[in-house]
This record gives structure tokens, C-alpha cells and sequence, in this order.
């Protein structure tokens, strides 16, 4: 477990704990610690504006998922690791028929993100109240998703990268078998973080689709045109920064 945080850290510990007595939670302000051993990781951050991950330091095959909107790692960060799988997102494929969102939210028909997709359950089932606003969420109220989740026969949407294509056995397959060739080349392993490395140094820190401009907390926010669907760059400056600044 990650977060700022650490009397949050430690109390979310102890709820995993006794839930599950076998687990074994170990917790830190920075993925940097425990990242490189780890065979799956799961961001889902509020930061924007850095580095989340370092991906010249990850297990070789090793799955990252994205579930931050907007994504904490840019697809120019994920492709310079091969061997490792990063998925955008946690999406939900809805019965057919059922959900008309109304809007277009770039993703494949009736596909949604999994908060809007907890939303439609919760109408589905004639629930018309909250049961995850904020940051405490009721556990039990988790389990009753999860149960609502299989009696209206929603499914997970097939995984995508950070460039919005879907994954393939064959995409995982092939992070594997490059995986498995790194492991036995310790050389080679270690030519490829360099590498990584290098690459990494010449990408600015970002997430959220917010670029860290400079030491003065200035961002830059990467979004699409709306008319010509270009990639445009509009200079933004952080609530905080203008209050600090003052």
C-alpha cells in the first residue's frame, strides 16, 4: 500500500488484516521501495503533475493497472518497457439493451468506466442512493456491489492499452517470453533500465494528462480538440500555487 499518508495507511492495514488474517500488508509513503518486486500494481491516484512510477525500476513482467481517469501513466512511459503490461483503466462491459449513458465517453458501446458503471448498477437495481461517495466506503456495501455486479450479468470490458487498443493473449504473452529472456540475461536487464532510464529523463513527469512545467508548480494540461480532435497544450497554473504564490 502507497499514500501521502501514513496513519491512513496504517488504518486501512488493519482493516485488510482483519478481514483477511493471512494477509501480509506491508505500507509506504513511495512506490520506489517495493515496486521492483512486485508482479502487479495497481495505481489509482489523485496526484497530477509527476511521476507516479518510475518504469525503469519494474519487475520484467509485471502488470500495472491504470485505474486512475484521467490515466496516472502516459503511453509514452508504458512503451518503453516491452516486457511489462500496463492497462488503462477499470472498465465494465453492461448488459446490452439495459444502459443508455447518453453521452459519448470514448470508449466502445455499452462499455463504461467502473464509476459510472457502479452508478447504472445502483439504477439497475432500483437503489437510488450513494455507495461510495467520498473516501470511506462501507464494506458491506462493497459486497453488495460485487453480488448486484453478477445478478445483472455485467462483465469485465476487454483490457486496452494507455493507447486505447485492446490487449491480446498474444500482447501478454509476448511481455512473458521477453520476461522470462531478462531474467536470465542480468546484462541485459540492466542495459534496458539504463535505457529506460535515459528515456525517462527527456519525458517531463506527468499524470492525470497534466505536465509539470517547471519549479514554480506551473502545469501544462494535455486534452483533446474538441472540433479537430487534435492534441492541444493549455498552460494551467494549480489553485495552490496561486494561493502560495500570493
Amino acid at each position: 500500500l502507497v499514500a501521502p499518508k501514513l496513519e491512513k495507511l496504517k488504518s486501512l492495514k488493519d482493516i485488510i488484516e482483519k478481514e483477511s488474517p493471512t494477509a501480509q500488508v506491508e505500507f509506504d509513503t513511495s512506490p520506489d521501495t517495493h515496486a521492483p518486486y512486485c508482479n502487479a500494481i495497481i495505481t489509482t491516484t489523485s496526484a497530477f503533475g509527476q511521476r507516479i512510477l518510475d518504469m525503469s525500476t519494474l519487475k520484467p513482467g509485471s502488470v500495472v493497472i491504470d485505474v486512475a481517469r484521467p490515466s496516472d501513466i502516459s503511453d509514452e512511459e508504458a512503451s518503453l518497457r516491452k516486457d511489462v503490461v500496463v492497462i488503462e483503466s477499470g472498465e465494465v462491459l453492461l448488459p446490452p439493451g439495459n444502459v443508455d449513458i447518453g453521452y459519448n465517453i470514448g470508449l466502445p458501446r455499452h462499455v463504461a468506466y467502473a464509476c459510472l458503471a457502479e452508478t447504472a448498477l445502483l439504477a439497475m437495481d432500483g437503489r437510488f442512493e450513494s455507495f461510495s461517495l467520498g473516501r470511506s466506503f462501507d464494506l458491506t456495501k462493497i459486497r453488495t456491489l460485487r453480488q448486484l455486479y453478477r445478478d445483472h450479468g455485467l462483465q469485465l470490458a476487454p483490457f486496452r492499452s494507455t493507447s486505447g487498443r485492446v490487449l491480446s493473449d498474444g500482447d501478454f504473452e509476448a511481455a512473458a517470453e521477453l520476461a522470462a529472456q531478462l531474467e536470465q540475461d542480468c546484462d541485459r536487464l540492466g542495459q534496458l533500465r539504463m535505457r529506460t532510464k535515459q528515456s525517462l529523463s527527456r519525458i517531463i513527469p506527468s499524470s492525470k494528462g497534466i505536465q509539470k512545467r517547471s519549479k514554480s508548480s506551473k502545469l501544462d494540461i494535455q486534452t483533446n480538440c474538441p472540433c479537430c480532435k487534435k492534441r492541444v497544450v493549455i498552460p494551467f497554473v494549480h489553485e495552490f500555487s496561486r494561493r502560495r504564490n500570493k
